[in-house]
């Protein structure tokens, strides 16, 4: 499996969690996820994901938390698309 669908999963995951603490949901929530994946697409960077999440959840997730939940969402990104094969 392709290291960017994995990457991609996760910010999409990771983004549906930085809306659920902004108070987003349904549309809002789903339209701020895609968002954040194609911002990464155009730059491809973990920096430019981890600086977007802290920048909008300032006040409600530090630079450690977002790098901690980028990296479980990681994990379970990867188990995701093996079972999906």
């Amino acid at each position: 499996m392709p290291e960017s669908k994995v990457t991609q999963r996760r910010n999409h995951m990771a983004a549906l969690w930085a809306a659920e603490l902004l108070g987003l949901i349904g549309q809002a929530a789903h339209d701020y996820a895609r968002e954040l994946v194609h911002a990464h697409e155009q730059v491809p960077d973990d920096e430019t994901v981890i600086h977007r999440l802290a920048a909008d959840l300032k006040g409600k997730a530090s630079v450690h938390e977002i790098r901690a939940k980028l990296g479980q969402m990681l994990a379970e990104a990867r188990r995701q698309l093996h079972r999906d094969e």
